[in-house]
């Protein structure tokens, strides 16, 4: 993607499976997010300079000018069965004293691979959208997707799009709460997560939100979260909670088998967790010393959590565990 003086946006659509995954994001066109995982350096490098990747000489290409196009960033997604529908979210947002500041979004389709493209930013009011990961790509259901959009005047309820035909229509949806951040159940089309912060907090003060139908309703399932990851199952999830008297940086780890309905603490005093494929780590406090952490890993292919210590250095106050 350029941007030149006429701040017109260019892309440029490489027609090999290997060079694409399922989406790509670029931000104020030198950035390229870490999502086009399939991409060496030097080809985004390339890619950012404004030159046809090398690895790319021999693959088919062709370009569509964005006419009017001014914003600093966009998102593309591939959706649909055949994979060559394509929807291009583009945004522009600021910092200030007050927060962000986000400015009205567009929202472009193509439905032969990128050839052509329709604006269809009617569809979805022009609406501000939250970035990062303002549009959201079902993994069960390549042609349903999530847009969460930012309040503005004219809407000042908290509200999402829907679309169950690869964008070709999107259905307003007001909800009620703010959302922060949408999780796809991995293996049924219609379960969402969602959580919000609570009058704006961060930390570890969020609520969570379930949706059994695609994001039509919602129901409180809890509060007090600092996050949340699906399991393996169909309808099970991991969270960390905020116990009352508890420190913020002191949680406890939560698992739920039938969404919600019963739950049990499986550790105590966890600092953070992360699913990983089929294994659950989770960074504990050690009880005889403070700020001291230790990390455990548990298969989930099991129903009981088997914790067992990795063979790793204890993490600090000020030392971090990567996975």
């Amino acid at each position: 993607m350029f941007f030149h003086h006429a701040l017109q946006l260019v892309v440029l659509i490489f027609l090999s499976l290997g060079l694409f995954g399922s989406s790509v994001r670029h931000n104020n066109v030198k950035s390229v997010s870490k999502r086009e995982a399939g991409w060496s350096g030097e080809l985004l490098q390339e890619c950012a300079e404004g030159t046809v990747p090398a690895a790319a000489k021999n693959v088919p290409t062709f370009q569509f000018t964005f006419a009017n196009e001014d914003h600093q960033a966009i998102d593309l997604h591939w959706l649909g069965e055949d994979s060559k529908t394509l929807l291009v979210l583009s945004t522009t947002t600021a910092i200030s004293l007050f927060g962000r500041l986000y400015s009205p979004s567009a929202l472009w389709r193509s439905v032969d691979g990128g050839r052509h493209y329709s604006n269809i930013t009617s569809q979805i009011n022009a609406d501000p959208v939250s970035t990062p990961n303002g549009l959201l790509k079902n993994p069960v259901d390549p042609t349903m997707a999530i847009l969460v959009a930012v309040s503005v005047l004219q809407r000042p309820r908290n509200h999402i799009y829907i679309t169950r035909d690869a964008g070709a229509t999107w259905a307003l949806i007001y909800v009620p709460f703010k959302v922060i951040s949408v999780r796809f159940n991995s293996h049924r089309a219609n379960l969402v997560l969602a959580d919000s912060a609570v009058d704006g907090s961060m930390g570890n003060n969020g609520t969570l939100y379930l949706s059994k139908d695609y994001g039509h309703t919602w129901s409180l399932v809890m509060a007090n979260v600092g996050s949340y990851e699906w399991g393996v199952s169909p309808e099970t999830v991991f969270i960390s909670v905020k116990e009352p008297g508890q420190t913020n940086e002191k949680l406890k780890l939560l698992r739920t088998d039938n969404l919600f309905k019963t739950y049990r603490v499986i550790a105590s005093d966890i600092h953070r967790f992360v699913v990983v494929s089929s294994y659950l780590f989770a960074s504990v406090y050690k009880p005889t010393e403070e700020d001291t952490r230790s990390l455990f890993v548990s298969s989930m292919k099991k129903e009981t959590v088997d914790w067992q210590v990795a063979r790793l250095p204890d993490a600090t106050k000020i030392g971090l565990f990567y996975i």
